[in-house]
């Protein structure tokens, strides 16, 4: 009864996946292979909550095996993630590892195949940061270790080394893969705060044998920049962060608001070293209202403005890595303040006594 159930609830969804193959439609597949609603419940996932709820592995695989080797494999995979996914934090590690059992089914496969899966491998290590993501903030709430997201990273550093090392003509060749998987290793060493080994993919990209970065798609090079920005700042190359996340900002869609937000809140200190006020209405456009009150300050050089304004958004700063640099600010306050005080006596120095 399970499995009949299942293959009548499944049938679309698996015919979809089917044709989606024989048609290499990767970006349908793709797709079909996106977990990520599964979080909110799988009300609106295909297939749906409950379509899956309480199917058995042995069903799932039954169900999947009118679909081709290996992606039978990598299908039930999924599904049992979306189930683990769907169960609650308890099963998030557990959904982690039937991801990582999908992706190294499909790296088996990608090894001696051409470009044309290259969007189904950008789902799968997609899926796979976030499920590691979860699980290991699930971990860490209940005072266990966070390991998964180091796994991840594991993983797609092999499928780094099989874009990067891909010897096909230009045309065919994984190598188009390389930039993206090397974003979402940007995002999984950011989060572990292991910026060294980013800069191991830096010197790939800058590397003269490697396809030149303007050829890439318009949003892995946003990105790209992004985390490449990130990095200069945290190492006070100030110009050079300036460039890349002001590159970011501007090639970033206008319709991708809550990325031009995080791409701002960087830009932000680095344009206020350079003396450049956001406006207000910039800020409540993206939502930075922490910054209003501090940017205000740090103009007119009310001093206690800003050591009250760094207090009240103390933790958003230091979460994100802001508080150091923004702190460093409080010298251009006092040098406006000064300049303030110039201009009421109408001299050029402030006496010390």
């Amino acid at each position: 009864l399970d499995i009949t159930s299942l293959h009548a609830h499944m049938n679309p969804y698996i015919q979809q996946f089917s044709n989606a193959l024989q048609s290499a439609d990767a970006d349908k597949v793709g797709r079909l292979l996106d977990l990520r609603l599964y979080y909110t419940g799988g009300a609106s996932a295909f297939p749906n909550e409950a379509a899956l709820r309480g199917k058995s592995p042995d069903s799932l695989a039954s169900a999947c095996s009118r679909v081709q080797y290996p992606y039978n494999d990598i299908l039930a995979a999924h599904l049992q993630a979306a189930i683990s996914i769907m169960a609650g934090p308890a099963l998030l590690a557990e959904a982690y590892a039937h991801q990582s059992r999908a992706i190294n089914a499909f790296i088996g496969e990608f090894q001696s195949d051409t470009n044309w899966s290259l969007p189904i491998l950008y789902q799968l290590i997609l899926d796979l940061r976030i499920a590691a993501q979860r699980a290991d903030d699930a971990a860490v709430a209940h005072g266990r270790k966070a390991e998964l997201l180091e796994d991840a990273a594991r993983i797609l550093n092999k499928c780094f080394q099989l874009t990067f090392s891909d010897r096909a003509s230009l045309d065919e060749s994984k190598k188009w893969g390389t930039l993206k998987v090397i974003c979402g290793l940007f995002k999984i060493y950011f989060r572990l705060n292991n910026l060294r080994l980013c800069k191991n993919l830096i010197k790939t990209v800058e590397n003269q044998n490697f396809i030149p970065l303007e050829e890439f798609p318009s949003t892995q090079i946003v990105t790209y920049r992004f985390y490449t920005g990130r990095l200069a700042m945290f190492d006070g190359r100030i110009k050079e962060a300036g460039q890349h996340l002001h590159y970011a900002f501007t090639r970033c869609p206008a319709s991708a608001l809550n990325n031009k937000k995080h791409i701002l809140m960087y830009l932000i200190p680095i344009s206020l070293q350079n003396g450049q006020f956001p406006r207000p209405s910039l800020l409540h456009k993206y939502h930075l209202t922490q910054f209003i009150n501090l940017v205000h300050a740090i103009k007119i050089g009310d001093l206690r403005a800003f050591n009250e304004a760094m207090e009240q958004h103390q933790e958003f700063f230091i979460q994100r890595g802001l508080y150091l640099m923004l702190e460093k600010l409080k010298t251009m306050a006092y040098r406006n303040l000064f300049k303030r005080v110039c201009l009421l006596l109408g001299v050029t120095k402030v006496p010390i006594a």
